[in-house]
């Protein structure tokens, strides 16, 4: 025979199961009543008479259930969030997909979302995220050092090296810069020193002709001078010009190595090899300088080693075949080609004025601007105005 139960005890049944938020097999512990019961009871009184739970707490179990919504609607909008963000970054910057992901979940944590859930989603470590995250800031801590670095590279025409910028920097900006540190900003920006290519002769010349007692070899390759004006080396180098050759006639001091004097001609003749000589006699006093260049006929010129004699300036000369006893200029001119013509080389060739511009521009920036690290990473000039 079923056993029936009164009303009261009912409904103290069901308050208990809403009010002490139990679930039907604890209420049933509780009063001896089976889980099927509780449940028929509970859902029989719902059906019946909806507004009675009203009075038990029924209100609490919405809230719960409301959250319980919420939390879900919160982890559907943050899933669907990371994967809008994944496919845009995949599609914009990378194919690769762990990167992708790390930078999904970063930029979905901005939008205020766990980084945890992110991460569990995303089916990445967090380690792994956190990782990517220092990496990404390192790359982001060099950005002003790479735009300084470029600025400089532009304004020097790409001429300065790892060792020379980073010494240019640091005295700028007031902060110390490693070369090494800028050796990689530049292989990374590629902003490297546009630099010409390296010959390496198997053999240097050796002659054995011994000196003529007419052309001695005075500078004997010592290619530095404690005192200003004492010390020159001068030769000539050429370039191609619409009109033909352009010629250029340089003089350097080996006290700094300013380009003190120079001159232009489209021939080998006239007189444009005395007129660096003369802008020297006239701007300086020359009185016991040497003079030093190659066996060429130009420089054993009657005219020419007669202005020198009346000037007190001797001649040296470098032996017969061996360009590297004037080593001095030849660098510079190789400098000079490399810094000016072979790095904005174009199809057109340039004429013989606008070929003189662009030497000038350079030697001005050589002597004023250009430093150098034997100079104390100074110009020529700054130097020359040092030591004065």
């Amino acid at each position: 025979m079923r056993r029936k139960y009164p009303d009261i005890f009912k409904e103290e049944v069901i308050k208990s199961y809403y009010e002490d938020n139990l679930g039907y097999r604890l209420v049933g512990k509780k009063y001896g009543l089976t889980r099927d019961l509780v449940r028929k009871w509970v859902k029989r009184t719902i059906l019946k008479n909806p507004d009675i739970v009203k009075n038990m707490g029924m209100d609490n179990i919405n809230k719960e259930k409301k959250k319980k919504y919420e939390r879900r609607i919160e982890e559907l909008e943050m899933v669907l969030a990371y994967y809008k963000n994944y496919n845009e970054i995949l599609l914009k910057c990378c194919n690769d997909e762990k990167k992708g992901n790390c930078a999904a979940v970063r930029k979905t944590n901005e939008a205020g979302f766990s980084i945890m859930k992110l991460c569990r989603i995303s089916g990445i470590a967090r380690s792994s995220y956190y990782f990517y995250l220092k990496k990404k800031s390192e790359k982001n801590k060099n950005y002003e050092d790479k735009n300084r670095l470029k600025l400089l590279q532009e304004e020097v025409n790409y001429t300065y090296g790892s060792k020379h910028a980073s010494k240019y920097m640091s005295i700028k900006y007031g902060k110390k810069y490693n070369h090494k540190k800028i050796a990689r900003l530049m292989k990374e920006e590629n902003l490297q020193y546009r630099i010409r290519r390296k010959k390496y002769p198997k053999d240097y010349y050796k002659i054995k002709e011994k000196d003529s007692i007419n052309m001695k070899n005075k500078l004997n390759r010592i290619f530095y001078s404690d005192i200003p004006f004492k010390k020159m080396v001068t030769d000539i180098t050429m370039f191609k010009v619409c009109e033909g050759w352009l010629y250029l006639n340089g003089i350097i001091d080996l006290f700094n190595g300013e380009v003190v004097s120079h001159a232009y001609s489209l021939s080998q003749g006239g007189d444009y090899i005395i007129e660096p000589i003369k802008k020297l006699i006239d701007c300086y006093n020359v009185s016991g300088m040497m003079l030093h260049s190659d066996q060429g006929i130009t420089y054993r010129w009657d005219k020419y080693v007669k202005i020198l004699k009346e000037n007190g300036i001797s001649q040296s000369f470098s032996r017969k075949g061996n360009c590297w006893d004037n080593a001095k200029m030849e660098s510079f001119f190789s400098t000079l080609k490399c810094e000016t013509i072979y790095l904005h080389k174009k199809n057109s060739l340039l004429t013989a004025v606008d070929m003189k511009k662009r030497i000038d521009e350079y030697i001005h920036f050589y002597n004023n601007k250009r430093i150098q690290k034997k100079l104390g990473y100074i110009s020529p000039v700054s130097y020359r105005k040092l030591i004065a």
